[in-house]
């Protein structure tokens, strides 16, 4: 279903992935369609069981730097978490 979107040759867009012996995280971004300089953030995950170490941070740190290394201006990113997860959520200190 994504091969053609993969495969193409013309497209900006950006898949990062962390990867330490087997899967750990992954990003996705591209470019806002009818500007210059800005970027949306469409995917930042870390697999659960390397989650709280820092590694996502780590990740959303390097995106920035490598869009600011490449002269970008904006990078968007929208967030949301469902009502339960934030009742379910325990505080850690």
């Amino acid at each position: 279903m994504l091969s053609a979107h993969h495969n193409a040759m013309d497209t900006n867009d950006i898949w990062l992935t962390d990867d330490d012996d087997g899967p750990i995280g992954v990003a996705y971004l591209a470019p806002e369609r009818m500007t210059e300089g800005t970027w949306n953030l469409y995917l930042i995950a870390i697999h659960p069981a390397h989650q709280r170490k820092g590694r996502g941070k780590l990740m959303l740190e390097f995106v920035v730097r490598l869009l600011a290394e490449r002269g970008e201006r904006l990078l968007l990113v929208e967030t949301s978490i469902a009502k339960s997860s934030i009742e379910n959520r325990r505080t850690v200190s």
